[in-house]
């Protein structure tokens, strides 16, 4: 009876962990004392060991706490400090538009620091955050030099639009937005007589510009393509555009610095260039000038020209009489897109238009004695001839 009440003790206490606990001590000192361990005197030597393997520790560690708040003083007075790794004046470079000082306030440099204290890392994304740069490199060389390289947007034109939701005047600091070759806007805070004399790109349709943000419009986008290809395509012909005009949703009006205007599709702007090369070239050799000329129709191309004197006296007669431009064919296009403007040619000027098959070409009457060109003012009242080089022109 009492074996059954002592079981029944022993298995209760087997999930008592604090009896675990003690029969698992217990069974170590069994075993100490099975190998010899557990007499006074070595037990004693075992703490006395312990002991002194602590004080080692505790030594070691406060050693090294002291070690390094001294290490630390002391490169803060040597490196951060002391004034041998300073940095006073930083390397700029790449500057066009914007000032050495406008950059160093922008980048958090404009007074001395020293050169580990700059994260170089935060320097570069303060500065390309910033509209005008498109892109920074920020280098560090010891004692005292650092170094930003930098590289800004390039304006390619100005923007400019006028509605009711959007104003935007170009050659103004205040209201005038910059645009360069990505469509990426920003303001101009200098303004300098080069940034005067970009194009205008006119959209009256534009609704939104931020300063930073890319203009996604498709007409922005054609006409800076148009303005970056005509660089090199109206190279050696001493004309320029001097404003883009997109007033619809498929053709663009370049006027040009000799107050003429060519009107043009928005695609295949290298083939519409191509075309506009062959008219210049028609027209230095014939010495006439022209008043538009549209890119847009699929083989001729309608000009619209100046009555006058010609304007190199140097001319051949045959090259005065004209000349067939061979020009590529083009892609069709509708006849709606034809946006050479109405001009009523005057009594005195001589009209040769193409006509309708089924009517014979009605024989061009007599040309009228050219009218003299005041050369202060090559736009006013001057006589109009309207003619279509290629397929049946002069």
């Amino acid at each position: 009876m009492f074996d059954f009440l002592f079981k029944a003790r022993r298995e209760k206490q087997k999930g008592n962990f604090l009896f675990r606990g003690f029969a698992r001590r217990k069974r170590r000192q069994q075993q100490g004392v099975l190998q010899g361990v557990t007499s006074a005197r070595e037990a004693s030597q075992l703490r006395r060991a312990r002991l002194i393997l602590s004080l080692k520790w505790g030594g070691a560690g406060v050693v090294a706490v002291a070690c390094f708040f001294g290490l630390r003083s002391v490169s803060q007075r040597l490196f951060w400090s002391g004034t041998q790794f300073v940095v006073r004046e930083p390397v700029v470079t790449g500057l066009k538009d914007l000032s050495r000082t406008e950059v160093l306030r922008q980048a958090g440099l404009d007074e001395p620091r020293s050169i580990f204290s700059i994260d170089l890392d935060a320097v570069r994304r303060k500065l390309e955050e910033w509209p005008r740069i498109r892109s920074v490199t920020v280098e560090r060389t010891l004692p005292e030099t650092l170094t930003l390289k930098i590289e800004e947007r390039e304006p390619l034109a100005w923007l400019a639009c006028e509605n009711e939701r959007l104003t935007l005047k170009p050659c103004n600091t205040k209201e005038g937005f910059l645009v360069d070759r990505d469509g990426i806007p920003f303001k101009c805070d200098t303004l300098r007589e080069a940034l005067r004399r970009l194009p205008i790109i006119n959209i009256p349709s534009l609704s939104y510009v931020k300063s930073g943000s890319p203009v996604e419009t498709p007409l922005v986008r054609r006409s800076l393509d148009l303005l970056a290809s005509s660089r090199t395509a109206l190279l050696g012909y001493n004309v320029d555009i001097v404003e883009i005009i997109a007033a619809n949703e498929w053709s663009m009006l370049a006027r040009l610095s000799d107050d003429s205007s060519a009107t043009f599709g928005l695609e295949n702007l290298d083939r519409q260039l191509l075309r506009l090369r062959s008219v210049r070239e028609h027209l230095r050799l014939t010495g006439r000038l022209a008043e538009t000329v549209n890119l847009i129709p699929e083989h001729n191309v309608p000009v619209t020209y100046y009555t006058g004197p010609a304007a190199n006296p140097a001319l051949t007669d045959k090259a005065r009489m004209g000349t067939t431009l061979p020009l590529g064919p083009s892609p069709a296009v509708p006849a709606s897109l034809n946006t050479t403007p109405n001009r009523q040619p005057s009594s005195s000027s001589a009209t040769n238009r193409r006509r309708p098959a089924a009517t014979p070409p009605a024989p061009a009457p007599a040309p009228a004695p050219a009218k003299s060109l005041p050369p202060q003012n090559p736009g006013s009242s001057r006589d109009r001839q309207v003619d279509e080089i290629l397929g049946g022109g002069r």
